[in-house]
């Protein structure tokens, strides 16, 4: 196949989203250790974006919960786990959730993070990111219909996290 270099773009193509609400799927979730050793490993997830119609939007690729007493940090976890409606109660790890988070899906506040606005010298370009401050972070699907006016894209399940009971099972 032959490319027309007349028909080629002029100009470089946005490959940003907008900033506001979008689906997204958890594509990968794993446990990080910082590069500080005396601090605690944090969950990286990694965000697959459509928008209200199910279109490709691009993706996260570093969306950070981690071990807090910042109440921000907190609440963001808060949501996390109320948007994809883990029936955690009590005291949890965040590597118990990577096990059971991958292929679920939320709605998400994205904004877009331009490191050049804080260094104009930095080699980084923007990229879209969780937006901690515009709304409530991480929305069940179940709000999709408040959010976007529309139904969901897929509905939602429960996620069956394994508790006590279920470790000392010894049926298969």
């Amino acid at each position: 196949m032959a490319i027309n270099f007349n028909s080629l773009p002029n100009t470089k193509p946005n490959q940003l989203p907008e900033p506001g609400k979008y689906y997204a799927t958890i594509e990968k979730a794993e446990m990080t250790q910082p590069k500080d050793p005396a601090k605690p490993p944090y969950l990286n997830l990694t965000l697959a974006l459509q928008d209200k119609n199910g279109k490709s939007c691009g993706k996260i690729f570093r969306d950070i919960l981690s071990e807090s007493d910042s109440d921000i940090v907190r609440y963001k976890i808060q949501r996390f786990i109320t948007a994809l409606n883990i029936p955690i109660t009590g005291v949890f790890e965040l590597k118990d959730l990577a096990k059971v988070v991958v292929g679920k899906k939320m709605i998400v506040d994205v904004t877009i993070d331009d490191p050049k606005k804080k260094d104009p010298n930095s080699p980084y370009a923007p990229s879209p990111v969780v937006d901690v401050f515009s709304g409530m972070i991480y929305y069940p699907l179940s709000e999709a219909a408040t959010l976007f006016g529309t139904d969901p894209i897929e509905t939602e399940e429960e996620i069956n996290a394994p508790d006590a009971d279920d470790a000392g099972a010894d049926t298969y």
